[in-house]
């Protein structure tokens, strides 16, 4: 669930399935140094979105918020809040790739093969 700070209402967004995967690599030469590598893997399939409709002043805090049962997401109609579908069963993939802190090349086994 996404809400803004000027206006009204939130966007929801729901997946049936959602599979989020991280790998651990072997350190990799960057900059001219040895650093750590891991990278995360999001897939979600059939994800839909939806918009309040005549939403009212935003909740000051998390707490405030009137969470959603799936039936409601399932019935839009009984919903307590009037919502709108914008986006009907889609799928998103996410690649994300980081690189940690330097590491000291002398204590790794396969840099020690290598020279």
């Amino acid at each position: 669930m996404l809400r803004g700070c000027v206006t009204a209402g939130y966007i929801i967004v729901s997946a049936a399935k959602a599979i989020i995967l991280q790998r651990v690599h072997s350190p990799v030469w960057k900059d001219r140094s040895l650093a750590s590598k891991t990278t995360w893997i999001g897939s979600f399939e059939c994800m839909q979105y939806y918009c309040t409709v005549g939403a009212s002043i935003p909740s000051p805090t998390v707490d405030d918020v009137v969470w959603l049962s799936v039936l409601v997401l399932s019935n839009p109609k009984a919903a307590p809040t009037q919502l709108q579908r914008i986006v009907s069963l889609c799928d998103c993939q996410i690649f994300y790739a980081s690189y940690g802190e330097n590491m000291d090349p002398s204590i790794l086994e396969e840099v020690l093969n290598l020279t």
